[in-house]
């Protein structure tokens, strides 16, 4: 009987990543009308802009500027994030099971976020990203 490897441990949503069309509008309603504090407001390195906006709990809502390049973009929901304390053991995990990696594992640091992410799809084409923030005592 051959054993199941060990399933990533999710500690929480980290966050909802929501691709925006209206920047003015979606601004306006997430840090005024919802009244959320704005976290990060940077470019990434491909140019899209990225806003993040405090949701409690350590969990964050993400506004994304729509994909750069030409074809269907899947609807609002960009990707859901799930904290894992290591992005490689827990993509390895899921991949073993037969879920698909979409991005492997890449080093982010942009303005106020530094992070292990990856990315892999769901059964229904849903795309997951895992991310593991480093912490201050990470730091060099």
């Amino acid at each position: 009987m051959t054993q199941r490897p060990v399933a990533p441990r999710i500690e929480r949503i980290d966050h909802v990543s929501i691709r925006v069309t209206d920047w003015e509008q979606s601004l306006r309603f997430y840090g005024d009308v919802l009244g959320l504090e704005c976290t990060i407001d940077a470019r990434l390195p491909d140019g899209r802009r990225l806003v993040r906006f405090a949701g409690g709990e350590g969990s964050e809502i993400e506004l994304i500027s729509r994909d750069l390049a030409p074809g269907p973009t899947g609807g609002s929901i960009a990707h859901i994030a799930l904290a894992v304390r290591d992005v490689e053991q827990a993509l390895q995990a899921i991949e073993i099971e037969g879920f698909a990696a979409t991005r492997s594992p890449t080093k982010l640091d942009i303005e106020g976020l530094r992070a292990t992410i990856a990315f892999f799809a769901g059964p229904n084409g849903e795309s997951f990203e895992l991310i593991c923030a480093a912490r201050p005592q990470d730091d060099p």
